[in-house]
């Protein structure tokens, strides 16, 4: 199962280690990190009766720590799916 070998050799975003930021993808919302396709964002997020009210888009990949634009739905180019 190739999602559980990349799972295997992701970065622990628990530590505490300085990591390469190799490029900077703010300013356009995407759904992946382009430096190294995971789709798994560090994010602040707003809860609201145990749902998500909402979110900063400022965020951060968990495999590269690359920082990034987080989507929301209104970026979404085929609209509602």
């Amino acid at each position: 199962m190739p999602f559980l070998r990349r799972l295997r050799h992701r970065h622990d975003h628990r530590s505490t280690a300085p990591r390469d930021v190799a490029i900077d993808q703010r300013g356009i919302p995407t759904h992946a990190c382009l430096v190294c396709g995971c789709n798994v964002f560090l994010v602040h997020a707003i809860f609201d009766d145990y749902d998500i009210a909402g979110w900063y888009v400022d965020a951060e990949c968990s495999c590269c720590g690359s920082p990034l634009t987080a989507p929301c739905p209104a970026d979404d180019p085929l609209g509602h799916r």
